[in-house]
């Protein structure tokens, strides 16, 4: 070992030129099957050092490796056959202890990442590989006594299968090798599950479900991995076994690992049978099986076997599966699980919308065994009325027992409807879905939604998404629609025109839980129908009901429900992302938001801005004189009030999810609308709404970049030119609130869209800023106009600011001296306020002298002590310190290169400006 481990001095160039020797002759192969042997031995420090030697020399001679591994994977299988020989040990090395020894280096030598992929890239090791492994319990248990060290083995042989089954491979079985391995190893899986190939005569035969034999949950998860592993292979036609295998694994309520794969392999064998011609004798061997399912009893079993391989968490929020080897094992089954092709489910869809607990393979496994045949035994309607109204009776009579299990069993009822109802709405279907069935699947859906909650309701949603999902609504084989989106599409109609309120009882939790199930409902058909009609290029019913309904709601659109103003706002923004025919009609909507939501703004504001009397303009004193109570107009204004605030938040939901759903040119003139509600918004009486407004409002304003717009240049130019503009007239609102939001939001505006706004836009947002640094009289909104004007300016070309400071300077030296002849002509008596030329260019001065951070061109020395000299007018005094402060920051890294461009009567300016201790 010492010798081996002295890799510089082994010669790989003698051993490459062996490489065509026999591999019993071959060196390498001679030095691997020591170094296997060594890894048994009794002492630690040879067994580690064999470990270490075999990983780097096996490394530079993988293709001779082969042998090895075969000779692994035998000896796992029967441990007291020497490797080389083939022949028995003799008796005294057939100890526990060297069993055990030899057996744990076996597996942790099959273990190593190399050799595991060599297995998998070659059938011949990958099938015995599988064998030994799913028969490693037996062999643990026959040859090693001691308990302690038995579960170390099977923890390894967990371990290494665990590995296997991380890398996601599914085995790749050559044409050859399916005719003998693959029904051997297949054999044997069946026979560790519990399951033989044949059926005893005096087995119950007309029972699917039939009891399993368990050989232990680790060994009966590895068998039930390996099944699912060939079904679906082409030409490997599972037998009649593995059905009855997985139905009855499946119907055991016990929620064990091999439950949840022989779900994945019942879903593999469904879709394969509906998709796949099964010979006739195939067919009427599985009729034998499958029959017996349309009894209750049986339908009952596997129904809530199904239940119980949902996802479960426990009561802290945390899961509740199983160890993170099991975990991985049914991760990768999850994997294998999905066979629904995209065009059943839509890459739309493929995430959950409304609920993950609602699994899609799952509704798959009814969609396909109707389309197989296997759940209606003739085309009769009447006789599927039947079928269809037993299995509904057994899904909604699931018992429970926990909150988990309840759940548990609504997903399971969802999918169970989603898949059937799927199934006879496909083109394909030989059972007609006429009235008598669409009322079967009426009355299932509303009795097992009406007492559940809205969390509980979205895995319907889910299940209305993935059934209507096959084709338009309003083209398939019932016509308009069925009973069920009659129905629901009539519910939307009651709420969105007022008359909700009657029907479900008022104002209660009743009502309000009600309202939000038939919003979320409506959403998902109007996502499902969108979809089929995108793929089939038709116009949506649905659509252009929901379109007509919402318009002509009025007011109602504005809901008093949180949660329904939320579904109202999300079936908006789908609706605006159709034609613009139907984005043209949504503006009335948004008219209709802007009219609810225009209540008086906050009363100190208007009058602090216009000097009105605050008694004057309140609605209260101008109708005391009507004839109207005190009590009833309080009434009225909060009331005013309320839906005020309830249109805002509705135009908030709104505009949040056309900005993060739908393209700008799509919905540009309905954003528009939208920003000029929420912009009023943010002045709103109340703090939480008004909040609410200017936040969307700067979220909308951050995602308006629009230099790579995917429209034509004149919709871009017109969008932002109607921003702009819009800000521009709110820019001297009476609500100070909405003049700061108009500045923030102007700012992110222009600075994001620099390089595409027009002449006129750039125009209009220097008039905004000018006029709130000069005329505005809240400081809030000139430190905002100050700060516009500031990235307004720094975005102008060098030569362009030079102009401006030129100019500037000569305005700035003749109005001190104007202001100094003032002062001397007065005899110093008091001081008048600086007229409005005078406050524009020393407000303009600053502005420039900020614009240009860390870096000083030529012209801004005799700009900043230009500036200096209007220090000791007391309207301008703040702001010139101020300024010359920030000046300091961002320049005094570089100061002693700067400073060079100043002249000395410049330099003591700014030291008579209190900055000597800085500028010195």
């Amino acid at each position: 070992l010492h010798h081996v481990t002295r890799l510089n001095e082994l010669s790989f160039a003698s051993l490459r030129a062996n490489m065509d020797v026999d591999d019993v002759k071959n060196p390498f192969v001679v030095c691997l099957s020591q170094l296997v042997g060594l890894s048994a031995h009794e002492y630690d420090a040879i067994r580690s050092s064999s470990f270490k030697v075999f990983d780097k020399i096996s490394s530079r001679f993988a293709s001779k490796i082969v042998p090895t591994v075969k000779s692994l994977i035998a000896q796992l299988a029967n441990p007291v056959r020497d490797m080389n020989t083939q022949t028995l040990v003799v008796e005294e090395s057939n100890s526990s202890s060297a069993m055990y020894a030899k057996l744990s280096s076996t597996l942790h030598l099959l273990s190593r990442t190399k050799l595991l992929h060599r297995i998998e890239d070659d059938w011949q090791l990958t099938e015995p590989f599988l064998l030994s492994l799913s028969n490693s319990q037996s062999v643990i248990s026959r040859f090693v006594v001691e308990s302690d060290k038995r579960e170390k083995l099977i923890k390894s042989a967990t371990d290494l299968f665990v590995k296997y089954c991380d890398s996601w491979c599914h085995a790749n079985v050559p044409a050859s090798s399916r005719e003998n391995f693959c029904v051997t190893l297949m054999t044997s899986a069946l026979a560790n599950t519990g399951v033989l190939d044949s059926v005893d005569p005096g087995d119950n035969i007309n029972n699917p479900i039939v009891s399993v034999i368990s050989t232990g949950i680790r060994f009966e998860t590895f068998a039930a991995y390996i099944l699912l592993h060939f079904i679906g292979h082409r030409n490997i036609a599972p037998s009649v076994s593995v059905w009855k295998w997985a139905l009855a694994s499946i119907s055991r309520s016990t929620g064990q690992p091999s439950q949840n794969i022989a779900l994945a392999a019942l879903t593999r064998l469904a879709y394969t049978s509906a998709v796949i011609k099964l010979d006739l004798t195939v067919r009427a061997a599985l009729a034998v099986v499958l029959d017996p399912l349309l009894d209750s009893s049986s339908w009952e079993l596997l129904l809530r076997g199904i239940s119980q391989c949902h996802h479960k968490v426990s009561d802290d929020g945390t899961s509740a599966q199983w160890s993170h080897g099991i975990d991985s094992i049914l991760k990768a089954s999850d994997f294998l699980k999905t066979v629904l092709p995209s065009r059943l489910t839509s890459i739309e869809t493929e995430r959950s919308v409304f609920s993950n607990k609602f699994r899609k393979n799952n509704a798959g496994i009814y969609f396909s065994l109707v389309q197989a045949g296997f759940v209606f035994s003739s085309p009769s309607q009447e006789l599927a009325v039947q079928a269809v109204s037993k299995l509904f009776s057994v899904a909604g009579s699931l018992p429970s027992s926990s909150e988990g299990e309840a759940s548990s069993n609504n997903t399971t009822c969802a999918e169970l409807f989603a898949g059937i109802l799927r199934a006879l709405r496909d083109s394909a279907s030989t059972v007609e879905y006429g009235v008598p069935l669409q009322k079967c699947f009426l009355d299932f859906f509303f009795k097992c939604t009406d007492k559940v909650s809205v969390e509980y309701a979205g895995q319907w949603a889910e299940a209305l998404l993935f059934a209507y999902l096959g084709s338009p609504i309003g083209v398939d084989k019932s016509g308009l629609g069925d009973l069920l989106t009659t129905q629901l599409i009539e519910g939307f109609r009651n709420i969105v025109s007022g008359s909700a309120g009657d029907s479900t009882g008022g104002e209660s939790d009743e009502s309000f839980a009600k309202q939000g199930k038939i919003l979320m409902f409506v959403r998902s058909l109007l996502l499902a129908d969108n979809i089929a009609c995108g793929v089939d290029k038709s116009e949506s019913v649905i659509a252009n009901r929901l379109v007509q309904l919402v318009v002509n709601g009025g007011t109602n659109v504005v809901s008093s429900y949180s949660t329904s103003r939320v579904e109202i706002a999300v079936i908006l923004s789908i609706l605006s992302d159709l034609d613009e025919k139907t984005t043209d009609k949504l503006l009335t909507v948004c008219e209709t938001l802007d009219r609810v939501a225009s209540t008086p703004t906050d009363v100190n504001d208007t009058a602090v801005v216009t000097g009105m009397n605050p008694e004057d303009s309140s609605p209260l004193a101008s109708e005391v004189g009507t004839g109207m109570t005190s009590a009833t107009l309080v009434s009225q204004e909060i009331s005013q009030s309320t839906a005020s605030k309830n249109a805002i938040e509705t135009a908030c939901f709104w505009t949040h999810r056309l900005v993060q759903r739908v393209p700008m040119g799509r919905c540009s003139s309905i954003l528009l609308k939208l920003l000029a509600v929420l912009m009023v918004g943010a002045g709103h009486a109340d703090l939480e709404s008004a909040k609410k407004s200017h936040n969307s409002c700067m979220f909308t304003a951050k995602a308006l970049v629009l230099n790579e717009f995917k429209d034509v240049e004149a919709v871009r130019d017109a969008f932002l030119g109607g921003v702009v503009s819009l800000l521009q007239s709110l820019s001297q609102h009476s609500s100070w609130h909405v003049r700061e939001t108009v500045m923030i939001c102007l700012n992110i505006v222009m600075i994001n869209n620099w390089s595409v706004l027009t002449v006129a836009s750039k125009k209009q947002c220097k008039e905004v800023f000018e006029f709130g640094l000069v005329q505005d009289t809240k400081p809030e909104v000139q430190k905002l106009a100050q700060v516009g004007m500031v990235a307004y300016l720094s975005m102008k070309p060098a030569r362009e600011l030079q102009t401006i400071a030129e100019a500037f300077v000569r305005n700035s030296e003749a109005l001190a001296t104007r202001e100094k002849k003032r002062k001397k002509a007065g005899g110093g008596s008091g001081e008048a306020k600086p007229d409005a030329v005078y406050t524009t260019t020393v407000t303009m001065m600053a502005c420039v002298v900020l614009a240009l951070p860390y870096d000083l061109p030529s012209y801004l020395p005799s700009l900043l002590t230009s500036l200096l000299r209007h220090v000791t007018v007391t309207a301008f005094k703040d702001m010139v310190t101020k300024t010359v402060q920030l000046f300091r920051l961002t320049h005094q890294d570089r100061w002693e290169e700067f400073k060079l461009l100043f002249s000395r009567e410049q330099l003591e300016d700014l030291q008579g400006a209190g900055a000597a201790h800085y500028f010195s």
